[in-house]
Parts: structure tokens; sequence; C-alpha cells
């Protein structure tokens, strides 16, 4: 019986580690996909400017907050994080106040005019 117990226990460690992967490797590709469409309009330098119909199409598709969440200090190097903020914004997947994208933290109460200006990294 404490076989059965045991080999039950590594079925669902194995299954919960197999699910947490799979859903990294997913929120990564979603993250290059977006970056990929939409770096025209969230790369540093420069105001923040409306996505084309490619970049809205990518963004709509795919988790932002979840891809803000997973933003590195070696994507913030290229990737504006407040005008990734607005995009999610503006692609109708707002990111909440207070959430990290990388170590950009979003300010309450947000606006992307406000936000870009005062030095979120443009």
């Amino acid at each position: 019986m404490a076989t059965i117990k045991l080999i039950l226990q590594l079925l669902v460690y194995t299954s919960v580690f197999t699910i947490s992967t799979v859903h990294q490797v997913c929120g990564d590709k979603a993250k290059g996909y977006v970056v990929k469409r939409c770096f025209n309009f969230i790369k540093n330098g420069g105001a923040y400017r409306s996505p084309d119909h490619y970049c809205l199409m990518a963004c709509t598709t795919s988790n932002m907050i979840s891809i803000c969440c997973g933003m590195t200090a070696k994507d913030q190097k290229k990737i504006s994080m407040a005008k990734f903020v607005c995009l999610a914004q503006e692609c109708g997947q707002p990111v909440p106040p207070g959430t990290k994208c990388a170590s950009y933290t979003v300010p309450t109460p947000f606006s992307c005019t406000i936000s870009i200006t005062k030095g979120a990294q443009p």
C-alpha cells in the first residue's frame, strides 16, 4: 500500500512539474511573438505611438500580464516597460498598478503619457 501511495505522489509531482514547465515555454513563446510583432512600438527611445494591426493581433491573443511579469533585465535593455504597459492597456489587457515588469513597477495611477514622460525609460 505504501508503494502505491509513493508512486501516486511521484506521478502528481511529475505532472505538476511538467505542466509548469510547459506553461513557461508557452509564456516565453508568447513574449517572443509579441516583442517581434510590436518591437517598433515598445523599443526604448522616442515617444509611445499606437500599434499597427499586426501588433494589436499579437497582444490581444497573448496574456500581457504574464508576459510583463516574465520580462527580464536583458529585455529591459531593448524594450521600454512603460511602453509595453501602454501597449497592454491599448490592447484591452491593462497591467495592474504595482505589477513588476523587470525592474519597472507599474505606478498608481497609471497613465501612458505620465509614465513615459516621467522617466520610466522611454
